[in-house]
């Protein structure tokens, strides 16, 4: 089964199918934790089987059972070779080949890339014929939370489907029947900018459990700057990726919270959220900019001095304006 934020843009996918407009190239886009590739696989696998349930696949039939098992001889899925590493251009080639052979089982050929920010330049390059001419009834499916990393010749060649997340409330409900109570799944959601499965990968994540006290923490710099590198250094043992965005939706709770527009908040971050709400508000949107410029640069695959960089942050809520760039820091 689907997951209920994903109805809509799979029953836009089957009206195109019915209406014979389905594309040769989707490009699935949005924040991680959505399940987009979920919703690209279980749309191909609609394709191919034999007997489907109304719109969704049986899962029972020759087709499906190959599907599932990973050997569907018409169904191709490209990822990293090794977790966090590239996909490289000798997986792209075999792309070109697979695309042009005639299908096994006489329907659709279907490839999905995922992620697809993980392509090389080689290997986007090497996807454009293939993207401008797939052969018949290929359907190629792009998943992506990065457009920016994708060469705009790749972006425009492919019909784009924006993933987003539910709303808080439906957000809360699906974590709800999940076994996580209404308070915690409120925490989660709005430091994973609420995409449930992302936010019940947070759960886990030290920092997440830590974050009354860490937040705290970070709200009195400004009365207790001596702290400074001590909670720098706490910082730099997460991982950037998973914490500077939830840092940059703690913040954004403050300032929403200056401007009397705050409506649902983490309660483990109140004492802190008062805290910095007394801040200056410039200075608060220059904090929040310097969490994004950080985590930018974290995501284009630099290797940050981590202290360092936390040090900078925290400086900003001192009133220290930043007098370089914060790539300057790694």
């Amino acid at each position: 089964m689907l997951y209920p934020w994903l109805n809509e843009p799979y029953k836009q996918l089957q009206q195109l199918t019915v209406q014979e407009r389905l594309p040769h190239a989707l490009l699935f886009v949005g924040p991680t934790g959505l399940g987009k590739q979920e919703l690209a696989l279980t749309f191909s696998q609609f394709l191919h089987c034999h007997s489907p349930k109304g719109t969704l696949p049986c899962d029972t039939c020759d087709a499906c059972t190959l599907f599932n098992a990973g050997s569907h001889p018409d169904h191709l899925l490209v990822a990293p070779e090794e977790a966090g590493k590239a996909i490289l251009i000798d997986q792209i080639r075999h792309v070109v080949e697979f695309s042009h052979h005639t299908a096994k089982q006489g329907g659709y050929r279907t490839i999905v890339v995922s992620p697809a920010e993980r392509m090389n330049w080689n290997a986007q390059n090497a996807l454009l014929k293939t993207l401008e001419e797939p052969g018949a009834k290929t359907l190629l499916i792009l998943v992506a939370e990065q457009i920016n990393q994708l060469l705009p010749t790749v972006v425009s060649r492919c019909q784009q489907r924006h993933i987003v997340a539910p709303s808080l409330t439906d957000g809360v409900a699906w974590l709800q029947e999940h076994a996580i109570d209404e308070t915690e799944a409120k925490g989660l959601l709005l430091s994973a900018r609420y995409a449930p499965l992302y936010a019940i990968s947070l759960r886990e994540k030290p920092w997440f459990k830590e974050r009354r006290l860490l937040f705290s923490e970070i709200a009195a710099i400004q009365k207790n700057a001596i702290h400074l590198p001590k909670i720098a250094k706490k910082l730099s043992e997460y991982d950037g990726q998973e914490f500077l965005p939830a840092l940059y939706q703690w913040v954004a709770q403050v300032i929403k919270a200056q401007q009397g527009a705050l409506t649902t908040r983490d309660e483990a971050l109140v004492a802190g959220i008062d805290e910095l709400a007394q801040q200056q508000p410039q200075r608060l949107f220059a904090f929040q900019e310097a969490v994004l410029r950080a985590l930018s640069l974290w995501l284009s695959g630099a290797n940050p001095n981590k202290e360092i960089l936390y040090e900078q942050l925290l400086m900003v809520l001192l009133g220290v304006p930043l007098t370089r760039d914060i790539v300057q820091a790694y």
